[in-house]
Order: structure tokens, then sequence, then C-alpha cells
């Protein structure tokens, strides 16, 4: 079984179907979430009602017959559930692929190329700089999502394709603001 934030999955579970069900704030008798539980077949009751006390999530009473959720119970379990109905409600879960510092893209990966060029492009506020010696006209099909940026910088090559250079002049008259900013061959300014 998984965990959710810091509570395990049946953890939660135990906390959704008795505490939410007979109340977060009240105190609980163990052998009520023990007898309840067990008509619905969870034979771990013992251990996860431990778990949880362990974990500061519930209280135990002195006379150790009680049980009752803790402010920092009940602020966990109501993130965990806020959690889940987040990604119940989205359509689309996505992924992120600039999750390292550095991302392999070997050839042949145009798809997750340009998924990765549009993460970075999404991150970028005001300036974004492309150093690549091995530059081509892809990148500028991009244009509308380099449109948001205020400055692009593009430093490559020489030798770069004839394409390439008639596709970033069509993408600078196009999407003007900022453009003359950078250098196209040669140095960072």
């Amino acid at each position: 079984m998984g965990s959710i934030g810091e509570l395990e999955e049946w953890e939660l579970w135990v906390l959704r179907v008795y505490f939410e069900r007979y109340g977060l704030l009240a105190p609980h008798d163990k052998s009520d979430i023990w007898r309840y539980m067990r008509d619905l077949s969870f034979f771990k009751t013992e251990p996860t009602l431990q778990s949880l006390i362990d974990k500061k999530v519930l209280s135990l009473s002195p006379d150790n017959r009680k049980v009752r959720l803790t402010d920092y119970g009940l602020e966990l379990f109501q993130a965990a559930v806020a959690a889940q109905g987040d990604w119940e409600s989205r359509p689309v879960i996505k992924v992120s692929n600039l999750e390292r510092d550095e991302v392999v893209i070997r050839a042949g990966e145009t798809f997750k190329a340009n998924r990765v060029l549009r993460e970075i492009v999404a991150q970028a506020h005001s300036e974004l700089c492309v150093l690549d010696p091995c530059i081509s006209p892809i990148l500028f099909d991009l244009s509308e999502e380099f449109a948001k940026v205020g400055v692009l910088r593009v430093i490559t090559v020489d030798t770069v394709h004839r394409a390439t250079v008639v596709a970033y002049t069509a993408s600078r008259r196009q999407y003007p603001k900022g453009r003359d900013e950078g250098a196209w061959n040669g140095s960072y300014p």
C-alpha cells in the first residue's frame, strides 16, 4: 500500500471510514472503532490506531481506552483529503520532464524534445537564452510560446543551416518585442 503525505493508505482509510462518519472532533472508544472496523473485515485496527498515535495524529486518553484527533492530525487529514479531491477534479494530470537539472534527449525523440522545450519556455518570465550548437527551425515553430518572453537570446555556431536562419528571421518579424537583444552568432551580450 502507498502513502498519502505522512499518512499511509490504510491510516487515511480508517480516518475516512470511522472518524469522518462518527465525528472528527469527538473522542472515540477504541473498542467501538475496533468492532466497527472488524464488521468491515478490516483486521489491522489495533496496529493502525497505534501507528496514528505514534505519528501524533491521534491522542490516547490517560486511561488508554479512547482516542481523539489532534490538531496536527486534523490538518494532515484535511490536507490529504484536499490533495485527493484536487487530483480527482483534474481532467488531465500534468507530468513534468524538468524534475532534474539536466535532461538528455536522444536523436529521434522529437515529441520529448518539444515537450521539454515547451516546459522551459513556460517557466521563463522575462528572458530566455538558448545556447545550442545544433539549433534547428523547429525551435522557432514555438514562436507563440516565445511571444510572452520579453527577451529571447539565441547563441549558436556560424555553420547553422539556412532554414534555421530563415525561421529565426520570420519569428523576429512576427514577434519583434525583445528580439534585438540577443546575438545570433557569437558570444552572449
